[in-house]
């Protein structure tokens, strides 16, 4: 398939966004300054994040999240006559992966091919989070979070991928795309043998241990 490429350089705006059901990317390259991110050039890293975010998200969507699904919700009721296509309320099943994972999944691949990192900004960001009492469950990050989900996401990517190697995330986005869960937690206790709860619990722990650490030796904060 074509992937249609578009780059807006008459505006001062640093962004970039993907249409991943479309083939479609939107770039707008001038370089920000980004105080919690990588500093790796700007092109080469919103270009491969959003790539990613096609590549990935098509591969993690099942056929039937795709196509509306009817659940039987039944009818209103109208006065007078109403044709019936306007009188039946049927919800669509699409999606569900979490922003947290599909914006870390594309700061995953982008660092993969050495155009992110989770660097010391990264790091400070997540320690600042932990520090503030900001640091919050993936549940919160589900629809919740800005910045959050990017770097909270790539955090737990990158945990998933030492504890199981380096095909572990994208094992993640198949399964996703084989079978639709309607929790999306569950595609990594069949993967894995691993609740995500369970997952989730030993990367705070780890993190918060690393933090605790660093607090100790620094004094509070103090020598920072």
């Amino acid at each position: 398939d074509k992937l249609t490429v578009t780059v807006i350089g008459f505006s001062g705006y640093a962004n970039g966004f993907a249409e991943y059901t479309k083939n479609r990317i939107t770039i707008f390259p001038t370089p920000p300054n980004f105080v919690n991110r990588n500093r790796a050039p700007w092109l080469r890293n919103v270009f491969t994040h959003e790539l990613s975010h096609v590549l990935s998200l098509n591969v993690a969507s099942a056929s039937g999240s795709k196509v509306p699904i009817a659940l039987g919700t039944g009818i209103i009721r109208h006065k007078g006559p109403v044709p019936i296509e306007t009188s039946i309320r049927i919800p669509i099943a699409g999606s569900n992966t979490p922003h947290w994972f599909r914006e870390g999944i594309a700061q995953y691949d982008t660092a993969r091919l050495g155009r992110d990192a989770f660097d010391e900004n990264r790091r400070a960001y997540q320690r600042a989070s932990w520090e503030d009492g900001r640091f919050f469950a993936m549940e919160k990050l589900a629809f919740f979070g800005g910045e959050k989900w990017y770097n909270g996401g790539f955090g737990f990517l990158l945990y998933l991928e030492e504890l199981f190697g380096a095909q572990a995330v994208h094992q993640v986005a198949a399964a996703l795309g084989n079978s639709y869960y309607y929790r999306y937690e569950d595609v990594f206790e069949e993967d894995f043998d691993v609740s995500f709860e369970e997952l989730e619990s030993t990367y705070r722990q780890r993190v918060e241990s690393n933090y605790r650490e660093h607090h100790a030796q620094a004094q509070a904060g103090l020598l920072d």
